[in-house]
């Protein structure tokens, strides 16, 4: 039988849709049918689908819920009670092709889409670590990418690089406080602890501003404003 709602989807995608928040919000209505209505493969497909559509005709667009791998890795779990797809899922969306390693599972298609973002590394740790109790999968993740270079925070504004490590960092630390021994907190703590803190340092300097550089910033905003005369810097009376 025809499914209405497929027939609602691709209506819906040809009335001239202009962002990929919009294209993704179709997506998951129809992926919330499949996965009520119990149909893992359909739900897979759709899902497959979905993040081809995005990457075509979005190339740099990001979902900072990161929504579409999360939502489809946890259906895949559930679901499908296929733990290696749902690896799969995010290893395919955070491992660029031909870089750290092939991803396993049905999620792959190229991918890479999320390498550079902090977020979805974290997201897939998290994963690992909560939903299938791995703790050291999910401490390979931190491993491997908490000193790439050009990572990128989701939630900052674009080339905040240093923010996506931070983002990292954090996370490894959080993972080995409740979930690690001393030993590998201590050792996390010399990798992540140490650039974390070097991160938030130079962080802090930066937000420090010299007194010249700050009296032009604010003759700049305000004409009015006179910087105060230097100590012995001329006659008076």
């Amino acid at each position: 039988d025809d499914d209405p709602t497929a027939e609602l989807m691709e209506a819906a995608l040809g009335a001239g849709l202009v962002a990929g928040d919009d294209y993704l919000a179709v997506f998951t209505a129809r992926l919330d049918v499949l996965r009520r209505g119990g149909d893992g493969a359909g739900f897979r497909a759709t899902a497959q689908l979905a993040r081809e559509t995005l990457s075509g005709f979005f190339p740099n667009y990001v979902d900072r819920r990161l929504a579409l791998p999360s939502y489809w890795a946890a259906v895949e779990l559930e679901l499908n009670t296929d733990d290696k797809a749902a690896r799969g899922v995010w290893e395919s969306y955070t491992t660029q092709q031909g870089g750290d390693g092939e991803a396993d599972g049905d999620g792959g298609g190229g991918g890479g889409e999320y390498a550079n973002v902090a977020e979805a590394h974290v997201a897939h740790a998290e994963f690992l670590w909560r939903r299938l109790g791995s703790v050291e999968a999910a401490r390979g993740v931190y491993k491997r990418c908490f000193a790439r270079a050009r990572m990128e925070s989701a939630i900052s504004a674009p080339g905040a690089g240093p923010d996506g490590q931070a983002v990292l960092c954090r996370a490894w630390l959080r993972l080995e406080r409740e979930a690690g021994t001393a030993e590998t907190y201590a050792a996390a703590d010399g990798k992540a602890g140490v650039k974390l803190r070097a991160a938030e340092a130079e962080a802090a300097e930066k937000k420090v501003l010299l007194p010249e550089k700050a009296t032009r910033m604010r003759q700049a905003s305000d004409p009015n404003y006179k910087a105060a005369p230097q100590v012995g810097g001329g006659d008076e009376g």
